[in-house]
């Protein structure tokens, strides 16, 4: 759940998402706790989600993000009456294509986003641009598998943690280069 927030000490009444994650178990903790980690040591990009903080409870887990207020890409598409333009359509890609090219180029592990999909793109109408958000499926692993029990056990993180219309061809098909 993603929830608006407002600061209401000092003089800015700035206003905040905050992602609340159910944390029951020591899983999600770990998950939750991982995606806190990646964010705080990613550097700032103008097309991901600014990150701030976050707070641990026994049963929740909060991360706090700037707002952003103009709707997600799928939102914004539902709502149109008319087909994108060319030029539209290339400054939406420019912008998804500039956040993930941030998230590759870290290092000393490149970021993978493996869960792209139009309702993670938002569009900051103050900067008019869009941005990525949701960071809880990515990871840096990359690697081959070596035996049917790491693909199964592979298949069942992914099947988890990425949609499945949205999966990157290497993540539809692990056996494909495999055995």
């Amino acid at each position: 759940f993603v929830h608006s927030a407002e600061l209401i000490s000092g003089p800015s009444h700035a206003r905040y998402a905050v992602k609340r994650i159910a944390v029951s178990e020591d899983e999600a903790l770990d998950r939750a706790h991982q995606e806190a980690d990646r964010l705080a040591n990613l550097p700032a990009h103008p097309n991901i989600v600014r990150y701030y903080g976050s707070h641990f409870s026994t049963s929740d887990a909060f991360l706090v993000f700037e707002m952003v207020d103009g709707g997600s890409l799928a939102e914004r598409l539902n709502r149109r009456s008319s087909s994108l333009s060319a030029e539209d359509a290339l400054d939406i890609l420019g912008d998804v294509v500039a956040a993930v090219t941030h998230l590759h180029a870290q290092h000393p592990e490149p970021i993978a986003c493996r869960d792209l999909k139009l309702e993670n793109i938002l569009f900051d109408r103050l900067d008019r641009r869009y941005k990525l958000c949701d960071f809880g499926s990515c990871t840096t692993i990359a690697k081959v598998y070596e035996s049917r029990r790491e693909i199964i056990d592979a298949e069942d993180e992914i099947k988890e943690h990425c949609s499945a219309a949205y999966r990157s061809p290497e993540l539809v098909d692990l056996y494909s280069k495999q055995f």
